[in-house]
């Protein structure tokens, strides 16, 4: 049978990513995008390679309308609300998207005649936090609405699970890199130094709490994590996604002010400092290296400095 691989989000920070390495599958897929209606497609995207939807995850008819002209085979669910640190003033949205949104995309699968392989990315942030690192079998307890939007989209995915529709579900950490919103704290970061090169603005650095530790990954090791569990995770499976190590995010600023070609001061604003914070959030990788043989191959320097790069090229167009 002919692989017909769809990502949803196709135009989001990590579906983007997840196209770009499809296209460079030799043979080459047919590869179906999904955008929300009225999405701007991402130019890096060869759009000559992708056959574009415009799928709105909320209504049924459209999902069940673009499911059966396509006929997936391979289905990666990168559609949805990403913002964790956001989700406390968008919680009806974030539930919304998030559950009812992957709900209209499993009837539609339920209803596919022919077998299918789904992965369902979801996050780290379903677990009851913890000192040391995160294993599958730890306590669950989110302790935000996108937290608990994931927590409840992988236990509604994995009841699809049969032996003619595969599904398999991650609990992913933070991954970063190009073409991240400035929402998240390495882009923004990114984004403000560059502005600052550019003359753009004063050279101070507007910041959040800096001592917080996360795993971090390069989006592109986390897009080669979910091809790997396409072909070769077990279905009805639950793995972490993540790097194994945490950094402290000041010193993760400060690897990117070396970067810069300017002096820069960083002023803590209160704006930005989350009233609650997990101290440390760290994966346990075992699980998925075990099954797949895959590991991360990406250094922080080369994401940071390729971050960078990417907001010095989009700010001086």
């Amino acid at each position: 049978m002919s692989r017909v691989v769809l990502v949803t989000g196709a135009t989001g920070f990590v579906g983007n990513h997840l196209v770009k390495a499809l296209e460079r599958e030799t043979p080459l897929p047919t590869i179906i995008g999904w955008q929300r209606p009225g999405t701007k497609r991402n130019q890096c995207a060869q759009d000559k390679r992708v056959s574009w939807y415009e799928v709105d995850l909320l209504e049924q008819q459209d999902v069940d309308t673009a499911l059966s002209e396509t006929k997936p085979t391979e289905i990666f669910h990168c559609g949805g609300i990403a913002n964790a640190a956001g989700s406390w003033n968008n919680v009806l949205n974030t539930l919304d998207v998030n559950v009812r949104g992957t709900q209209h995309l499993l009837n539609g699968i339920r209803r596919l005649p022919m077998r299918s392989r789904t992965l369902i990315p979801g996050s780290g942030l379903v677990y009851l936090p913890k000192a040391g690192a995160l294993v599958e079998e730890d306590p669950i307890r989110p302790v935000n609405p996108y937290g608990l939007s994931k927590l409840a989209q992988e236990m509604l995915a994995l009841q699809l699970n049969s032996g003619k529709h595969e599904i398999l579900v991650t609990r992913s950490f933070t991954h970063i890199g190009p073409g991240q919103d400035t929402a998240y704290a390495v882009s923004s970061f990114a984004h403000q130094i560059a502005r600052i090169e550019l003359g753009q603005t004063e050279s101070i650095i507007h910041v959040g709490s800096l001592d917080a530790y996360r795993d971090l990954m390069d989006v592109r090791d986390t897009v080669e994590a979910y091809r790997a569990l396409m072909h070769r995770g077990r279905p009805g499976q639950i793995y972490n996604v993540c790097k194994g190590q945490t950094y402290k995010i000041g010193n993760v600023l400060d690897r990117l002010i070396e970067c810069a070609n300017v002096p820069i001061e960083v002023y803590l604003d209160p704006k930005r400092v989350r009233l609650s914070d997990n101290p440390e959030m760290r994966g346990d990788r075992t699980k998925i290296t075990t099954d797949t043989g895959w590991t991360p191959t990406i250094e922080l320097d080369d994401t940071l400095r390729d971050t960078l790069n990417y907001w010095r090229a989009k700010l001086n167009t």
